[in-house]
């Protein structure tokens, strides 16, 4: 359950170093906590896979600014 939190809160930060800070470990245990999650993600995307995909392009009040969405059509 720890592992969940910690995971959550390097997915928030932009450095291991604020993470380890917050979750007072050291930067080699935060660092150990994310490549397991990692591994974690990699052996369950192995095992899904996507045959179709939509990709969508949306611009904001006809600005410069746009947004990418990436869909699986099946799930």
């Amino acid at each position: 359950m720890f592992e969940g939190i910690a995971v959550a809160l390097l997915q928030h930060c932009s450095i291991i170093q604020a993470a380890s800070k917050l979750l007072r470990h050291s930067w080699h245990a935060t660092n150990d906590i994310m490549s397991r999650a990692v591994q974690r993600g990699l052996r369950r995307r192995n095992t899904d896979t996507v045959e179709h995909i939509c990709i969508d392009e949306k611009s904001f009040r006809g600005s410069h600014k746009h947004a990418t969405t990436l869909n699986d059509l099946k799930g």
